[in-house]
């Protein structure tokens, strides 16, 4: 259940990435560092990014090597890059209006205190990826996701926070990311609404300390 809602969350964000990069007009756009605003990590970042896409057994990346001298398109490599390395990206691309972050953030705008709808900042949106990365891995390795730490710390909205604040990070730290991340409210709900459903079923059993819920966690993750 949570890894198919975070494998739709993650090919929406490829996807987002992908158009919001190709603003540029330019299907090498990785190779232009003139978007990203540190050049040093610019560099780390792509040397990343090489390993990545060398390590790939993908016949859409086998193509581009044999067909095209080895220049593989944004859409071709964003496809094959691991979460935390677009994290990096992401967290590394010129802000302002009409940059692609400003284009990819506007996908994922969210309520302030006043009512307005405010985009993320870099850093922000970057911790809500990287939350929902180290779960999905968890999810891919079998391990264990209830009654554990879970060692990210996503920036969780004023509205969303604990108060006294947990002790650790669990899961509903977690699955808030994945509400700021969702690729749609359909979809969203149809989770929150099996999770919903999941407890109910193992009432008695399931602890919400256990995953860091509060009593309101529903009306939390609802959208």
């Amino acid at each position: 259940m949570v890894f198919s809602i975070i494998s739709k969350i993650e090919v929406a964000l490829r996807v987002r990435l992908v158009e919001a990069l190709l603003i540029h007009g330019e299907p090498l756009v990785l190779q232009d560092s003139s978007i990203f605003k540190e050049k040093k990590r610019y560099w780390q970042n792509m040397a990343t990014v090489a390993s990545e896409i060398a390590r790939s057994n993908d016949v859409f990346i086998k193509h581009n090597f044999d067909n095209h001298d080895g220049e593989v398109p944004v859409w071709a490599a964003v496809e094959v890059l691991s979460f935390g390395t677009l994290s990096k990206i992401i967290k590394n691309l010129k802000t302002g209006t009409g940059s692609s972050y400003s284009i990819l953030a506007s996908n994922y705008q969210y309520r302030s205190k006043k009512g307005n709808l405010v985009k993320p900042s870099q850093k922000m949106l970057a911790s809500w990826i990287q939350g929902v990365s180290v779960l999905r891995n968890m999810c891919a390795h079998n391990s264990r996701i209830y009654n554990r730490t879970i060692h990210t710390t996503p920036e969780i909205l004023d509205v969303d926070k604990i108060t006294p604040p947990p002790a650790h990070n669990g899961l509903y730290q977690i699955l808030l990311a994945m509400k700021y991340l969702r690729s749609s409210d359909e979809e969203w709900t149809v989770f929150v609404n099996a999770f919903d459903k999941l407890i109910q079923n193992n009432n008695g059993v399931v602890s919400f300390v256990a995953m860091n819920l509060p009593a309101d966690w529903k009306e939390h993750l609802s959208v």
